[in-house]
């Protein structure tokens, strides 16, 4: 904001004073005065000025934070400058005086501008006024019409986000940091609901931040209205649905031993540094790949694999199709001049934060949707809990979060007997745990924070889900596929496709592809499957590898255990510990196993589970030339401490890089010249590429 506001030469002359002379007592709103002395505003406006002038020093600077009576005056003088700007005889005015309106109008860039004193803190001075003035709302908003009162709601906000700007530079505090705080008092106040109803792209085209673009979606049409059923009624339709799959689809499914796969990556730009390329749904469509889809994140791509049994060349045949699919890819991203790389990273070491915003999001209803539905949740688990969800300081602000991620998706079709489908279910739990051991692929997330040995996980929990009860490991181990679709019933609805469909099946299906359990059970037509969404993508060659040991592992469990033998030699609650073990620790956790003592996981894979994978692989038909070629793989990253994580980590380490930010595109370039040489990662150079 300007010291001293100087009017044109031409303006008129003054009514009440005259404007050149130096402004003392308003000096943080010049425009003001000079309105003030030219006669435009009311006397009643310059009393109420008068009345605020103890809340400056003789520079014109904040001595404290306003009081709530202060405060409720600052919001009349925005009040009368509004009503009497309309009449001013002098036209150059209204211009000079917006941004000191809008301020005022607001009220709260009073409580941080300028004195680096002002405690920003939850329990402080500044926090009890914010927390007041928002919890005032609702009498503001009845004191002007909706429309109006809404402009203002997000004038106020882009203000005050202004304002955290200067104060960073004043106080010294991260900018970001500060925000965070102005978000989540907003949001915990209920500052939201009065910015409705704007679509996102209307409010993204007025918005300069993320939280102005989503304000608009915590007074959206409510999941528990949609489609105009309660909660109840929808619940009682999906459990309908469950019993009419179990009598009019469960007897005509049948099991032919398929096994698939998804997987996701992201396109880096080595042209700029290795960030982000926001062009995939281009890249996409100009290479028309069959199997090749958008995912979540404008950055993001998804290869889905043809489901196939567990027998032959099936892996090898996987491997050359993702090799193909990301040649593909890469040449029509080229051909776009991006200079887009597609690399099948976890995590891509170069994510920025505005990479994790609405705007990262790719364009479509579902996507729209999601972040729709995230932010309600995120408004009311502040509600609930009184503190903002974040991970290692990072506060996410739009399901946009979850784009930062890339995974490994595994199928594995379920026998069709109850008893037989929930043994294999319960196995597919048991397996995931060393085979995530052998497999850490996400140690980093956003400049730098470390998340032990896989942090996909605690991203999924705690910044995706939000309290929603929709990712999660499970309960316990189950005795028929049909209780999990039961569980899958009592979660809350999110339609992500509202059309007034209410067939049970139909709301059955929408449901389950709305809840993301890291084991979901997918009910189709013709079968059901176990879909496994712990593991991380990997460079193609350790992403087969990798499955090669889940699935053989699966299978040959699957051959020797009774789903009694399951259930009573290992407790559930041990497994899952060890599963949040394995994430933090990686091959050094000791993992409890079937019959056996607890053993660390690298002795544990070597010495006893790499038997039973291979006997799986070969009995389920895979050749043995595909079995010993890539649990070969597995044994020797395992054997040398180098997975996919630990590789991330020491090329961190041994980075020429003077900056975190240096530090990690070096990463990503080394570990994008590892995917190009096709070799696994427990292979690739310890140093530089040259």
């Amino acid at each position: 904001m300007d010291a001293q506001f100087q009017p044109p030469s031409n303006d008129p002359s003054p009514r009440r004073g005259d404007p050149a002379v130096e402004i003392t007592r308003m000096r943080p709103f010049p425009a003001l005065e000079v309105a003030l002395a030219l006669g435009e505003l009311s006397q009643e406006c310059g009393v109420r000025l008068d009345g605020l002038t103890s809340l400056y020093d003789a520079n014109g600077m904040l001595r404290r934070a306003p009081t709530a009576e202060e405060l409720q005056t600052l919001f009349a003088v925005g009040r009368l400058v509004e009503e009497e700007i309309s009449g001013f005889s002098n036209r150059s005015l209204p211009v000079a005086l917006k941004k000191d309106r809008a301020e005022i109008l607001q009220g709260f860039p009073f409580l941080f501008s300028g004195d680096p004193q002002v405690d920003f803190r939850e329990n402080g001075e500044a926090a009890r006024l914010v927390s007041e003035f928002s919890s005032n709302l609702p009498t503001y908003y009845e004191q002007f019409p909706p429309e109006p009162f809404r402009k203002k709601a997000l004038s106020f906000i882009q203000a005050a986000n202004e304002t955290v700007i200067e104060l960073s530079q004043s106080t010294g505090e991260p900018e970001d940091a500060l925000r965070r705080f102005l978000q989540v008092r907003l949001r915990a106040n209920g500052i939201p609901q009065f910015l409705s109803p704007y679509s996102d792209r209307e409010v993204e085209a007025l918005a300069r931040t993320v939280f102005e673009i989503t304000c608009w979606l915590s007074e959206e049409e409510g999941v528990e209205e949609a489609g105009g059923l309660t909660c109840g009624e929808y619940k009682a339709l999906l459990l309908e649905g469950v019993e009419r799959y179990r009598i009019e689809v469960y007897p005509n499914l049948s099991y032919q031993g398929q096994v698939g796969r998804e997987s996701e990556g992201v396109l880096l730009s080595p042209e700029n540094g290795y960030t982000i390329a926001r062009i995939a749904r281009e890249a996409i469509a100009l290479a028309g790949e069959e199997g090749v889809v958008p995912e979540l994140g404008s950055a993001q791509y998804e290869l889905n694999f043809p489901a196939q049994p567990l027998s032959g060349d099936v892996l090898s045949e996987w491997l050359k199709f993702e090799q193909g699919k990301l040649n593909a890819i890469e040449r029509a991203a080229q051909a776009i001049g991006d200079g887009g790389i597609p690399v099948q990273i976890a995590i891509a070491p170069t994510i920025e934060q505005s990479d994790l915003r609405r705007v990262a999001l790719g364009e479509g209803e579902r996507w729209d949707r999601l972040d729709a539905a995230w932010q309600r949740a995120l408004f009311e688990e502040i509600k609930r809990s009184g503190e903002v969800p974040a991970l290692d300081g990072y506060v996410p602000e739009s399901i946009a979060v979850s784009s930062s991620m890339s995974s490994s998706q595994l199928h594995i079709e379920l026998p069709v007997d109850e008893r037989e489908a929930a043994k294999v279910f319960n196995i597919c739990m048991i397996a995931t745990v060393p085979v995530l051991a052998a497999s850490g692929a996400s140690p980093f997330f956003l400049e730098g924070r470390r998340g032990g040995a896989e942090v996909r996980p605690q991203i999924w929990e705690k910044l995706d889900d939000l309290g929603r009860g929709r990712v999660f490991f499970g309960d316990g181990w189950i005795d028929s596929p049909f209780e999990v679709l039961e569980k899958y019933a009592e979660i809350e609805r999110l339609d992500l496709k509202r059309d007034g469909n209410e067939d049970p099946l139909t709301l059955l299906r929408r449901q389950v592809d709305s809840v993301w359990p890291h084991f979901r059970l997918i009910p189709e037509q013709d079968h059901w499957r176990c879909e496994n969404r712990v593991f991380s993508t990997e460079v193609p060659i350790d992403a087969i590898a990798t499955a090669a040991f889940y699935f053989g592992l699966v299978r040959g469990l699957s051959d020797q255990l009774s789903p009694k033998d399951v259930k009573s030699s290992i407790s559930f609650e041990a497994v899952r510990e060890a599963f949040y073990g394995v994430c933090a620790n990686g091959l050094e956790q000791e993992i409890p196993w079937i019959d056996i003592e607890g053993k660390n996981a690298k002795e544990l894979i070597l010495r006893d589970l790499m038997p039973i994978a291979r006997r799986g692989l070969v009995d389920a038909g895979i050749s043995m030339d595909d079995a010993e070629r890539y649990l070969s793989i597995v044994e020797h990253r395992v054997s040398l401490n180098r997975t996919n994580g630990e590789w991330q980590k020491l090329a961190f380490r041994l980075s020429t890089g003077r900056t975190i930010e240096e530090k990690m595109k070096e990463v990503a370039a080394r570990y994008m010249a590892g995917q190009m040489s096709g070799t696994p990662v427990s292979q690739w150079p310890e140093w530089s590429f040259d």
